[in-house]
């Protein structure tokens, strides 16, 4: 029997879990929505604990514990913005003898990134940019297939729902978030990012990842796809040229349009208008080729953590293996 290995992602959007065998085989894949308290930005603790109970359940039938090595429970730092974090992070311990690991920006960076490569699609021997949009901020990441490790990261402080939020809070119009902090934060983070590396020698010559739904969604139409089916969207691409257009138009678009247009189901058309503002500016900022193609990808820090577990396991076992031959071979 396989071994089984499984991670839970306490998103702001969503409270994710992912189980997969050995083999990279996908178990189990389901999102919970994240909740908070009224209109505050406190975390509902006892919700997150009874999703919590309902992943033990299902890990349990996979042969998993939340309590064992091969399962990792994390949130990143966009979890300590959240005024009651401390105290929710004390009563999950309690209740269900788990810590959650609070993962740094870099280390969120490095696991996507490992993430979205265990999945994407011809980019063996080439420089690989990876944008990964979450409710709380967008991330992107560099890789350099030379030295086979992430050469820049940048972390824009503007997600889905955080800018959501305050879009309601603000009252602000689409208009108003042109000329907005908004557009000035993505503008001077890509600008860090594009001097970390020489970003303009190699930008033509990327492949390019993200999961920013509202590209992911394009493409699912595009694909024309009944309904939005990330599994089928995994891939597959669609050119800067079509997509940036496309981007600009559901950016501007009211919630029921983007319904009405096939983007969105009902409760995430807000986030898929935000977000499509998000990279919109996004792709604008970098500067890339029009007949540059976009990869959707679905994997990310969850399949980034799990790579690990499975490349520790696999050093462990070649390391007793060793130690067995050197012992076998003293007694000849």
């Amino acid at each position: 029997m396989n071994k089984n290995y499984a991670t839970i992602d306490i998103g702001t959007n969503a409270y994710k879990i992912s189980i997969e065998d050995a083999e990279g085989v996908t178990q189990f894949n389901q999102n919970l929505p994240s909740k908070r308290i009224g209109q505050s930005r406190e975390v509902d603790g006892e919700y997150l604990i009874s999703c919590l109970k309902e992943y033990s359940e299902e890990l349990k039938g996979h042969g998993l514990s939340l309590t064992d090595d091969n399962v990792k429970v994390i949130a990143t730092e966009n979890f300590r913005r959240v005024e009651n974090s401390d105290e929710v992070m004390e009563s999950v311990k309690k209740d269900l003898g788990v810590e959650i690991e609070i993962i740094s920006k870099n280390r969120e960076a490095d696991l996507g990134m490992k993430g979205a490569l265990t999945r994407a699609k011809g980019v063996e021997g080439k420089n690989v940019l990876y944008i990964d949009m979450g409710g709380g901020s967008t991330d992107i990441s560099l890789y350099d297939s030379k030295t086979k490790a992430i050469e820049s990261a940048a972390s824009i402080p503007v997600g889905s729902r955080l800018l959501l939020e305050e879009l309601n809070t603000a009252g602000k119009s689409y208009e108003k978030l042109i000329h907005g902090n908004v557009k000035r934060d993505i503008r001077d983070s890509i600008a860090q990012f594009k001097e970390m590396h020489d970003f303009g020698r190699i930008k033509d010559n990327l492949v390019i990842l993200t999961n920013a739904s509202p590209v992911l969604r394009a493409i699912n139409k595009e694909l024309g796809l009944d309904r939005y089916e990330p599994q089928l969207v995994q891939g597959n691409e669609k050119k800067l040229s079509d997509l940036g257009p496309e981007l600009e138009k559901i950016s501007k678009m009211r919630p029921q349009e983007a319904i009405n247009a096939g983007y969105s189901a009902f409760k995430a058309a807000p986030q898929v208008i935000t977000g499509a503002f998000i990279m919109k500016e996004v792709f604008s900022e970098l500067e890339l080729n029009n007949n540059q193609p976009i990869q959707a990808s679905i994997a990310g820090v969850k399949e980034g953590l799990i790579a690990e577990m499975k490349k520790a396991d696999q050093t462990k076992q070649n390391t007793q293996s060793k130690s067995i031959e050197k012992t076998q071979n003293s007694l000849v």
